[in-house]
């Protein structure tokens, strides 16, 4: 073989392993200090693009949690607060209920309406300053609607969140709002039944047949009659000091324009008045009322709008071509209630006085954007929420008044509706939470599952690369001791020369 000492192939040879050994030495030493497989790019550049997506779930799902338990702070603090309304409201009713008693004067009735004064302010003055973080939760503004406007005619104004359009819609009355009635044929010939006697009536409640003894008073059986449930009022007629006997429907509505005689219908109201099956003195004998055939007149209470002969159901009132169906809050209360239907459902318009609109009304609804919640890690993960308004206005309690028995009877029909639109609040409310906290549970189980996949990716198996350390200690420790014996080599040469 040939003998060279310029070029000491074997040390250069020695060296390039005892190299590359070190980087591995070093890689090794690298991956075990920091436990990850993946310190930069060069280590796995498709593992590091995956991985930083995985880090983006892994992240996301912890804050989405952490806005899911913000979300549920929210929504206890306003269900919080809707429960101290509801318990206000309950309040209002007792007092109304109260008040309905004739036992009181109207000197106690007005300090019962002073404490309703209080309680209305006190509704409002938590609609307006409950909030979370200085969000406004029960003014409407939180997801709900808000309406604003009216008039001296209106009495109440409750709006649903999503339901009407947001717009302005004018009310105008086509003519005042009537009852309608059957009316005796005649004037009572006495105030005492003459012979056995019975009548059927279909109020806007419901048909019952009822039946007069002989010697029974008028007055008893009107009492009979009005305490049977079906919805009407019979007495003596004395709108128009007629004397006749009257069986008027409880409950108001609208009558449109339209040709005399015709029946301008909305099923959707209160019943017409109407008898039948009449015997005894409801007929021709004895009192001689004369509710028998055509002599029965639908009639109304205050005018004669509606044509004798006729049968007459409540109609309708228009605000901007949608239908508003009329439909009294409670049996002879002294109050509509209007239903929005079509376009305009989910507005309830109470009339301070039955059917009467004076001038035109102009009422402006705002539907404010839902409430998103980010629950989840990428984008469009959300929940939303819808939070209704719960100011006296938005529950048709504004001008809440029971200074009369009839007004404190309307009251009760009112504040049932209040009551019911808190309650529907707050079950919407508590199933959201419940909602959210499976939300939270589902971040927590998917942010576990990513956390897995990445750590398989970017985390070092710290046995395997012990066993690689281990290899390249050896090999290093060989490498340098070969290294030494290769640049001793050359000095053998020196004893050729001497």
């Amino acid at each position: 073989m040939s003998v060279r000492v310029n070029t000491n192939v074997d040390a250069f040879d020695a060296q390039r392993n005892l190299g590359l050994v070190s980087q591995d030495f070093s890689k090794a030493v690298q991956q075990l200090s920091s436990g990850l497989r993946i310190n930069s790019a060069a280590d796995d550049a498709a593992g590091l693009a995956i991985s930083q997506k995985l880090l983006s779930q892994v992240n996301g799902f912890d804050q989405g949690n952490r806005n899911a338990q913000d979300a549920i702070s929210m929504i206890q603090t306003g269900e919080s607060a809707l429960n101290t309304t509801q318990s206000i409201l309950q309040r209002m009713r007792e007092l109304a209920v109260q008040a309905s008693n004739d036992t009181y004067t109207s000197t106690d009735r007005a300090n019962i309406q002073s404490e309703v004064n209080q309680l209305i302010s006190e509704v409002d003055r938590i609609a307006q300053q409950t909030d979370f973080n200085t969000k406004k939760l029960l003014d409407g503004s939180a997801g709900g609607a808000q309406a604003s406007g009216g008039g001296p005619d209106i009495k109440g104004i409750v709006v649903q969140a999503g339901v009407a359009i947001a717009t302005s819609y004018t009310v105008s009355a086509v003519t005042a709002a009537n009852r309608s009635a059957v009316e005796s044929g005649c004037v009572a010939s006495g105030s005492f039944f003459t012979t056995t006697s019975s009548i059927t009536i279909q109020g806007g409640s419901g048909t019952e047949t009822f039946t007069a003894q002989s010697g029974e008073s008028l007055q008893t059986f009107f009492q009979v009659v009005n305490g049977s449930g079906i919805g009407v009022t019979m007495s003596i007629d004395t709108s128009t000091n007629s004397g006749k006997v009257m069986i008027a429907n409880n409950a108001y509505g609208i009558y449109t324009a339209g040709t005399a005689g015709s029946n301008n219908a909305n099923l959707l109201g209160p019943q017409a008045v109407t008898t039948s099956n009449v015997t005894g003195d409801f007929g021709t004998t004895g009192l001689s009322l004369n509710f028998a055939g055509g002599s029965a007149g639908a009639v109304s209470v205050t005018t004669t709008t509606f044509t004798a002969g006729t049968t007459v159901v409540n109609a309708s009132m228009v605000i901007d071509g949608s239908t508003l169906t009329a439909i009294s809050t409670t049996a002879g209360g002294s109050a509509d209630t209007l239903n929005g239907l079509g376009t305009t459902a989910g507005l309830v318009i109470t009339l301070a006085t039955p059917g009467v609109v004076s001038k035109t009304d102009t009422i402006s609804v705002t539907q404010n954007a839902t409430l998103q919640f980010q629950v989840g890690a990428n984008v469009s993960q959300t929940i939303g929420l819808n939070i209704d308004a719960a100011t006296s206005q938005s529950l048709g309690v504004t001008s809440l008044d029971v200074l009369t028995q009839s007004d404190a009877q309307t009251a009760i029909s009112q504040l049932d509706r209040a009551i019911q639109l808190v309650s529907a609040n707050r079950s919407n409310m508590g199933a959201l939470i419940n909602r959210l906290t499976n939300s939270m549970n589902n971040d927590q189980s998917a942010q576990e599952n990513a956390l897995s996949a990445r750590s398989r990716i970017t985390d070092v198996n710290v046995a395997q690369e012990t066993v690689q350390f281990t290899r390249d200690q050896i090999l290093m420790q060989a490498g340098t001791s070969v290294l030494a014996q290769a640049n001793q080599s050359p000095t053998a040469m020196l004893a050729l020369l001497r």
